[in-house]
């Protein structure tokens, strides 16, 4: 059973991760949410709710935290800049 990581292992991936918005997130979802890779390479755009700061893989609804969030929103204005 996959198990997320700690607070103090999150800051340190999360440090590394700083340059690459795409990382972020991987780290985000890999790290606080324990999903697994197969599910983020999956996961889908409307399986996430920013204003609702809800996340629902594959119909498990879960609270999104702030961490989480920002990276996914910081993501999807990268990728509208490039």
């Amino acid at each position: 059973m996959p198990m997320p990581l700690t607070g103090q292992e999150v800051d340190t991936v999360a440090l590394a991760a700083r340059q690459d918005p795409a990382l972020r997130v991987v780290v985000a979802l890999a790290g606080v949410h324990a999903l697994p890779a197969r599910r983020i390479r999956t996961l889908q755009l409307d399986e996430v709710d920013l204003a609702g700061h809800r996340l629902d893989p594959a119909g498990f609804d879960r609270p999104l935290d702030d961490y989480t969030a920002e990276a996914i929103a910081d993501y999807l204005a990268y990728r509208r800049r490039r």
